[in-house]
């Protein structure tokens, strides 16, 4: 997947980096959760200015894994944070004509979250940038 989107980064002067302590497994639909990178990536790639750094990271606690994409753009202002994972939400209609996309790629990621039990998380401050983070929890053997 990393080859695939580093393509994409490269046409806008950009780097892609991916960040895993080491292997992290947890149960779940792989394809569902690469197609919700793929959106969060192709995001953060589109709304980062060239020359910027795109980071990918996969961090784990003893409860949880997290997939966090991490772009330098914008950021989005306080009164959009709750309607961006809306089906179709726009925050700027200029933005969509000079960037593409109808508004999708947030609702499939969150429900590519939430079909795997899981959520999605935003940290964002205008003018620094967005950081798009998919928790998912790690899945327990019964005691037995």
């Amino acid at each position: 997947m990393a080859n695939q989107l580093s393509v994409l980064a490269e046409e806008r002067e950009q780097s892609l980096s991916v960040e895993t302590r080491r292997r992290i497994e947890v149960r779940l639909d792989r394809r569902i959760l690469k197609q919700a990178l793929v959106n969060l990536v192709d995001n953060a790639i589109k709304y980062s200015p060239r020359e910027s750094e795109i980071q990918l990271r996969a961090v784990e606690t003893d409860e949880l894994v997290a997939f966090e994409v991490a772009g330098q753009g914008l950021g989005i202002p306080a009164e959009h944070r709750e309607k961006i994972f809306d089906r179709f939400y726009r925050v700027d209609t200029a933005r969509s004509r000079t960037f593409g996309g109808v508004g999708l790629g947030l609702s499939l990621a969150t429900w590519a979250a939430e079909s795997q039990g899981g959520r999605i998380e935003v940290e964002t401050e205008e003018g620094t940038g967005s950081t798009f983070r998919i928790v998912i929890p790690k899945v327990r053997a019964a005691a037995g």
